[in-house]
């Protein structure tokens, strides 16, 4: 694997812009924008020989595990009905570890269980076990480590290496410092590094040099201003480290967990590292991916044979992302995982020996032949000299099109470009969408994140007008055809454009939202600890007053804008109360709206078929309102909600 890589890709081509110039009588189904893949998740066995991969199932979705040489299936896994297959590992050649998430009765999503779920990769040996992993321990075949868990519940202040093969505990637990900690252990099982959140949700850093040293705290985030994220115990013991600065995109250093001393390593000018890229050891740390724009790989050492392949791979693919998920313990091949804006995901090998790759999968095989739309990305400056990074999704033809405005949850999350499923869905119906990373965005470092706090309905809501505003102007969007649709707080920015700017948004699809600051205080499941309730305080206040101001729901009779609103029964991140308090308003307001409820729901639609009718709902009604002439969307919006 030394030397340079000059690639050798299949004939077919390596991007599905090549298909781009495809012609199809018709836009594909909604459906194949939203089903599930055919195959996700896709984890090599450290010899090469075994492939395992989440495939769906009617009712949940099972494992499957492939003999890499001709795809044949070894044996399959489910978990019965309603189960998940979320996360599957191979503990070594033979042995996969699987967990499995069920929609639960009062929460936000899925929620994880405790067991780990164990077969051979030839079906047999199958057994469970409680915990979580916290370390594959790749130089030791016989033995993970696990955080302690049992039926009722996880003990995740204490760990214990366990027998892989029979399913045993060996040795004592190991007691940790900090609240419910995320471990970090060294190339013998022994942890040296844990993260925990004070009562405040402020991050803590305990560290020990060595499996007989005392522990010691060696970071506050509330003392010190910034977190610092550790990522893996490096070969020779030290620390890799995500750290913020005060200013700025964070950094990746390497840190002396005897001295404290950091070493900087890598550091973007304008985002935060997206994605690390490690080495054949899975300790080293070769490198990282940055987006700004298309992905970008940076590297700590550009001569290191995986950096050298990561850099041949972007450079034949300059418009995707491409990751090395895994090397075979010789070297021989390696996993390899293709996507992008117009790629829906693939699968390929790569052979160290002839430097060929070899298609394995595709995870929409679907969509293979369908014509799909470029995502341009563009720096704007909001009207406080913010440079905003925004991403634009445009059918094909020439402008102004339909637009609709997606602002993203969180509101700390972060839009990056990539394969997006629901811009796809809309640019195949001839509709264009916009994504913004507003103030309070991730990504940008520290204190752009912190801009979000007590700015929701404020500065981060001029961050979102000021993007479509640009959209307008450039001559990419039609001003009277422009829609805005979010989810989470997403929906809160959806309706509170249309609130802060009659006229500019056309119509309002808003799903699982927050429509009531003060309501989301009460009874979201934010408020059940200390860290939320610490959280809730910094981003909207503890002025009744302030939330008021800022609360779709007391402004109803400000609200003209057709709306779709859509909410899951079981919602415990932004409960049902949440539609309740805003229906009500509306109602009370004498203001129309059509409504999409699942009561089999939690935060957002999971079950495979509700999600498949949200975005035909969604698209019908998107359709109806962008049409050109406003009187017909008017007339056909007339009926009951």
């Amino acid at each position: 694997m030394h030397g340079s890589h000059r690639l050798v890709v299949p004939a077919s081509g390596v991007l599905f812009a090549v298909l781009a110039g495809l012609a199809t009588a018709a836009p594909p189904p909604v459906a194949d924008f939203v089903r599930w893949p055919a195959y996700d998740t896709l984890a090599m066995s450290p010899d090469g020989k075994y492939l395992a991969a989440t495939v769906p199932l009617e009712d949940g979705r099972a494992g499957v595990v492939l003999r890499r040489e001709d795809l044949s299936i070894s044996t399959t896994i489910k978990g019965g009905p309603d189960a998940y297959l979320d996360a599957l590992y191979w503990a070594n050649s033979r042995r996969l570890f699987m967990h499995f998430t069920r929609p639960m009765e009062f929460s936000a999503g899925r929620g994880w269980l405790p067991e780990i779920y164990a077969i051979d990769a030839d079906g047999g040996n199958k057994g469970t076990m409680y915990g979580y992993i916290a370390d594959l321990l790749p130089e030791d075949e016989d033995h993970v480590l696990l955080q302690v868990c049992n039926r009722y519940g996880c003990k995740q202040q204490a760990v214990y290496k366990a027998d892989v093969k029979r399913l045993r505990k060996q040795g004592e637990e190991l007691v940790l410092p900090g609240e419910s900690p995320t471990v970090f252990a060294d190339r013998h099982g022994d942890v040296l590094a844990t993260s925990s959140v004070d009562k405040q949700g402020f991050q803590v850093l305990h560290v020990r040099t060595d499996a007989t040293s005392e522990w010691r705290l060696l970071h506050e985030e509330a003392k010190a201003g910034i977190r610092i994220d550790p990522l893996r115990i490096g070969p020779d013991g030290s620390l890799y480290a995500q750290v913020e600065t005060r200013s700025g995109p964070d950094r990746i250093d390497r840190i002396d967990l005897a001295t404290g001393k950091h070493t900087p390593l890598l550091r973007h000018e304008r985002v935060d590292p997206r994605e690390m890229i490690w080495g054949r050891d899975g300790r080293t740390l070769v490198g990282a991916w940055f987006f700004d724009g298309r992905p970008e790989p940076m590297f700590v050492d550009p001569d290191a044979p995986e950096a050298q392949l990561t850099a041949a791979l972007a450079a034949a693919m300059p418009e995707a992302h491409v990751r090395v998920l895994r090397f075979a313990a010789d070297g021989s091949v390696a996993l390899v995982a293709v996507s992008g804006d117009r790629d829906p995901g693939r699968y390929f090998l790569y052979d160290a020996k002839t430097r060929r790759l070899q298609f394995l999968l595709a995870m929409r095989p679907w969509l293979e032949n369908v014509p799909l739309a470029k995502t341009q990305t563009a720096h704007i400056a909001a009207r406080d000299g913010t440079t905003l990074n925004v991403l634009l999704t445009l059918p094909d033809g020439k402008g102004p099109f339909p637009l609709v405005v997606i602002p993203h949850g969180g509101p700390r999350s972060r839009d990056v470009r990539g394969w997006d499923g629901e811009a796809q869905l809309l640019a195949s119906r001839g509709i264009g969408t916009l994504k913004v990373d507003f103030g309070g965005s991730l990504g940008y470092g520290r204190a752009f994140y912190m801009a979000s706090a007590r700015q929701w309905g404020r500065s981060l809501q001029d961050d979102v007008t000021d993007a479509t505003r640009w959209a307008i102007a450039q001559g990419h969007a039609d001003e009277d055809r422009v829609c805005i649709y979010g989810a989470s707080y997403g929906a809160y920015a959806a309706m509170m454009g249309a609130i802060r700017e009659p006229g500019l948004y056309r119509c309002v699809v808003a799903q699982s939202g927050v429509y009531d600051l003060e309501v989301q205080r009460d009874w979201g499941d934010s408020n059940d600890t200390p860290q939320g309730r610490a959280f809730l305080d910094r981003e909207f206040g503890t002025d009744p007053k302030e939330w008021a101001q800022y609360s779709p729901s007391r402004h109803a009779a400000r609200f003209d804008a057709p709306l779709l609103i859509a909410h899951g029964g079981q919602d415990e991140r932004t409960t049902l109360e949440q539609f309740k308090v805003m229906t009500r308003a509306l109602d009370k307001a004498g203001k129309r709206y059509e409504t999409f409820v699942r009561s089999g729901e939690g935060h957002g639609f999971y079950d495979e078929k509700n999600a498949i009718a949200f975005a035909e709902r969604l698209v019908a009604f998107l359709e109806r309102h962008l049409r050109a002439d406003r009187e017909d969307a008017a007339e056909v919006a007339s009926g009951a909600p």
